[in-house]
């Protein structure tokens, strides 16, 4: 599997096969399912199970950037929780480090797992200064009075706020700077892995620039590991050297590296999320081959028998709506779960 080099020429090797070792692995998950019971009306009946994860297969290795893309509510918001150890699974296996996470007392610690949420003004106290917000992680390990004033001190700087931020409180600074603390305060504890949450989607996009510099910029100097969830497919190019696409609670395809994707998408879904987006190279966009997605996500509590984009797919036949696709690799480090591979527009 190959692990080149991003957009953003990371340094990350390598290929299986070259001889060159493969960077340790850091998450893996293995058929994962989270469902919600839903209960509402007269004595909370049931109303169904919501099918938000159901039977993912992943794994991040160090100083991947791995992209996890995917319209609303195809469920990459909840896989990130249940990667990151917020949501218990309801089935399947974590493994960190290569070791089951039921082996670590049965959850990730903030030594472990930080996370980067998508709404800044509700991932920050409104109630706590700036510099309590960012200590709050060193507080929970333990950690004194006197190595949480000078880390945070140092990554206020690392994310580019000054000191005279320390006493302020959330409201007063702008959505970029709130952004820039949650930064700080999800790398205080040196964590082997960051879930970044839609980071971008509540900045304008001068600001969205900005913080997609400086998450490069602190991966490269600090050798983090990254895991972003975005539906941004055109920001996920840009930074990303690993990608996967998710549809209704399923991933439907992966690259690595996450170019492949651009260049030749697989899965008539992953196709129709590239035409809904303009690329900056235009020579990498496909607009003209590709057609948009149209209509809506099915209900995941009672989703498609089958492949689940089939209702929506133009190249849907018979198998499409009985056999759900296994995924399968089509050339080295691509792997799509679809019946009739649309290779190269064909």
């Amino acid at each position: 599997m190959n692990r080149n080099e991003a957009a953003t020429n990371q340094d990350i090797p390598t290929a299986e096969g070259t001889g060159t070792m493969l960077p340790p692995e850091i998450l893996k998950i293995i058929d994962i399912k989270k469902h919600f019971q839903l209960k509402g009306g007269f004595l909370s009946r049931s109303k169904g199970i919501l099918k938000a994860v159901d039977g993912v297969s992943l794994q991040i290795r160090k100083g991947d950037i791995f992209g996890l893309a995917g319209e609303s509510g195809c469920g990459k918001t909840t896989l990130g929780y249940v990667a990151g150890g917020i949501l218990p699974q309801t089935e399947g296996t974590i493994h960190f480090e290569g070791q089951p996470i039921d082996d670590r007392s049965g959850k990730l610690t903030v030594r472990d797992v930080q996370f980067i949420f998508q709404d800044i003004s509700g991932a920050l106290n409104p109630k706590w200064m700036i510099k309590d917000i960012i200590a709050e992680p060193l507080a929970i390990i333990g950690e004194t009075a006197q190595v949480r004033r000078e880390k945070t001190e140092r990554f206020m700087k690392e994310v580019g706020l000054t000191l005279e931020y320390l006493d302020a409180y959330p409201h007063e600074l702008s959505g970029g700077q709130r952004q820039r603390v949650s930064i700080a305060r999800a790398m205080v504890t040196n964590p082997k892995l960051i879930v970044c949450d839609e980071p971008f989607s509540a900045l304008d996009v001068s600001v969205q620039a900005q913080i997609i510099s400086l998450l490069i910029k602190l991966k490269r100097q600090f050798d983090l590991t990254y895991l972003i969830i975005s539906h941004d497919l055109a920001l996920l190019q840009y930074i990303c050297n690993v990608l996967a696409v998710m549809y209704l609670g399923e991933i439907v395809e992966e690259a690595v590296p996450a170019e492949k994707l651009f260049t030749n998408p697989l899965h008539p879904y992953s196709q129709g999320l590239l035409g809904s987006f303009l690329f900056a190279d235009p020579n990498k966009q496909r607009i003209d081959a590709i057609e948009i997605l149209a209509g809506e996500v099915p209900n995941p509590i009672l989703p498609p028998q089958g492949c689940r984009f089939h209702p929506r797919c133009k190249h849907c036949r018979d198998i499409c709506r009985k056999e759900k696709p296994v995924m399968r690799e089509i050339d080295p480090g691509h792997r799509v779960a679809c019946h009739f591979v649309q290779h190269d527009g064909s």
